[in-house]
């Protein structure tokens, strides 16, 4: 096999690996990519770890706006975490809301702090003094992170030449949508490869979709010149949408969703979802 990677694999004889049936060829290709170059194929998205995960005691520093924490997993800006205790959680915060961490600081051994931030966009941008906190809160307070369940979609954003770096996105089986840079590194200290959560709020609260025939997610891309490009999720019969090209993950620019941007049923109630959307 050639090793330069300059070089381009030339594969002949395509139709002998591929075919309608396996007495021709392959009846089917698998991992393959189909969205990069619309009408040819390309090796398919490599497999990827999911965020790292803890769940940990935590307590007020002094009086600052900083929490310590506890974990044996590396901690990291953006990350998406709930706080709730046996009595108040620290006076500031919301019991059970999806905060992120920011100015995550370890400290020795497994001891960290950080400071919560009410927004991913808050919490990509460095030296934010965080939420407000009046109080340590009461009983036993505990933080946790919002973890990435089964993947159901994955799929990446390419932005045009010299416009910023690939983005991949998947949604998980409780309907959340993660974005990964995958692609260098992060202006902001933030190394390649972290899973940020992307979350969806409607009056004020989480919207996740639980239910399995709903989770999926395609990308639509604006064929004027403009760069434009949205991102598609389904669930529960409502189709969400973001603008993927004003995604930055290094400037700290994450833009709203729009839910409910659409809503679609079928006659058995049963919501399907893929790759549904093409440039037109």
């Amino acid at each position: 096999m050639d090793n330069d990677k300059q070089k381009q694999y030339i594969y002949t004889k395509f139709q002998q690996g591929i075919a309608d049936s396996p007495e021709d060829g392959f009846a089917s290709m698998r991992n393959v990519n189909v969205e990069r170059y619309p009408g040819s194929v390309t090796p398919g998205y490599a497999t990827f770890a999911t965020t790292s995960t803890f769940s940990s005691t935590i307590t007020r520093a002094g009086s600052s706006n900083y929490l310590n924490i506890t974990s044996s997993t590396t901690l990291y800006n953006g990350q998406a975490v709930v706080i709730t205790s046996t009595g108040s959680v620290p006076g500031g915060l919301t019991s059970g809301q999806v905060s992120f961490l920011n100015n995550v600081s370890f400290v020795s051994g497994t001891s960290w702090q950080a400071t919560v931030e009410n927004t991913l966009e808050s919490a990509l941008t460095a030296g934010g003094e965080g939420v407000i906190l009046s109080s340590g809160g009461s009983g036993v307070i505990t933080m946790a992170t919002v973890n990435m369940s089964t993947v159901k979609q994955a799929t990446t954003y390419y932005p045009f030449p010299g416009s910023g770096n690939p983005l991949n996105f998947c949604i998980d089986s409780n309907g959340r949508t993660w974005v990964q840079n995958n692609i260098g590194f992060l202006t902001i200290g933030l190394t390649k490869g972290v899973w940020y959560y992307l979350l969806k709020l409607s009056g004020g609260n989480e919207v996740t979709y639980t239910s399995a025939n709903t989770q999926g997610l395609t990308l639509y891309a604006s064929d004027n010149g403009s760069g434009n490009s949205w991102l598609f999720t389904a669930g529960n019969g409502s189709l969400d949408v973001i603008q993927v090209n004003n995604i930055n993950l290094s400037s700290a620019s994450i833009p709203a969703w729009t839910i409910g941007f659409e809503t679609f049923t079928n006659a058995s109630g049963v919501y399907h979802f893929g790759h549904v959307f093409h440039r037109w």
